[in-house]
C-alpha cells in the first residue's frame, strides 16, 4: 500500500487514465516483477499454493477482494471525490478491524479505542455531511466506494492469516 501515493499522483497529474485501467495497470506489473524476483531466486515455493484447490480459492478471494479489491475501490472514490477524502475515508478501516477483533476474537477495546471509534466516526460523519443530517457534502459514490476500499482494506489486513494457516 506503501506506493499507492506514487502511481496514483499519475493519475490525478496531466496524465489522465480510467481508475480501473490504472488498477488494472498496477496491479499486472507487480504480478509480473514478483513473479520475475520469485524466479530469480529460483523459488519453488511461490508457485506450490496452485497445487492446492483450498488454497487457490482462497487466493483468488484475496487477490480480487484484498489486493485488488483495494486498489480498485480507492481509485473510484478519488474518480467520484478527490485523494484526501478517499484516503480518509478508506482509513476507516481501522475501525472496521477493532469491530472485527471486538466481535470474532473476543477482544474487548481498551477506552481510548472507543473513544478513538467515536471520534473516527464522528470526523466522517463531518467529512460526508458537513454537520448537516439531510445532505451529503460529498457525493454519494465518493461515500460508498470510500467505504468499501475500507471493507477491501480489512480484509486485505485480515485475510493473509488464513492464507498462512492453509499453507
Amino acid at each position: 500500500m506503501g506506493n499507492q501515493r506514487s502511481s496514483g499522483t499519475i493519475y490525478l497529474s496531466g496524465i489522465r487514465c480510467e481508475f480501473i485501467q490504472l488498477s488494472i495497470i498496477r496491479q499486472f506489473i507487480s504480478g509480473i516483477v514478483l513473479l520475475f524476483i520469485s524466479a530469480l531466486k529460483k523459488d519453488k515455493k511461490a508457485l506450490s499454493i496452485w497445487s492446492k484447490p483450498k488454497s487457490v480459492i482462497s487466493l483468488i478471494f484475496f487477490s480480487l477482494t484484498g489486493v485488488m479489491g483495494v486498489q480498485f475501490t480507492y481509485f473510484a472514490s478519488i474518480e467520484h471525490s478527490n485523494a484526501a477524502t478517499g484516503t480518509v475515508i478508506q482509513f476507516t478501516y481501522i475501525i472496521m478491524i477493532l469491530i472485527y477483533t471486538a466481535i470474532f476474537m473476543h477482544n474487548k477495546p481498551q477506552n481510548y479505542e472507543t473513544i478513538s471509534v467515536i471520534c473516527a466516526f464522528a470526523g466522517i460523519f463531518l467529512i460526508a455531511t458537513h454537520g448537516r443530517l439531510n445532505s451529503l457534502a460529498i457525493s454519494f459514490p465518493a461515500l460508498f466506494w470510500g467505504l468499501i476500499s475500507a471493507v477491501c482494506f480489512t480484509i486485505y489486513c485480515l485475510y493473509p492469516q488464513k492464507l498462512w494457516e492453509e499453507e
